[in-house]
């Protein structure tokens, strides 16, 4: 589409924000941190979309935590993945 506009048009585009890229899991630390020192999202959004835990006496990452919180949200989404009705196998066992 195209418009002509006159000579000290303010023009304004609003987008959505996109989805991302890759998992949210994989996210590099530094990155989430420098985004909750700029505003750009919040701790609470960082722990529920990252798995990131901020020590709140220091305003750190609290690297072991987080460790363990990613581990879980893993084991979680693995299981999420598995197809749910796929039969299971069943050994027989042969006579001779």
């Amino acid at each position: 589409m195209t418009r002509q506009v006159e000579p000290g048009t303010r023009i304004v585009l609003r987008t959505a924000g996109g989805g991302g890229f890759g998992d949210p899991l994989e996210r590099i630390l530094q990155d989430i941190s420098r985004d909750v020192e700029e505003g750009l999202i919040s701790i609470k959004m960082a722990g529920e979309e990252y798995g990131v835990v901020f020590n709140q006496a220091t305003g750190q990452i609290d690297e072991d935590s987080t460790a363990l919180v990613r581990k879980k949200a893993r084991t979680k989404q693995d299981l999420l993945l598995q197809p749910k009705d796929q039969p299971t196998q069943k050994k027989q066992e042969v006579s001779s």
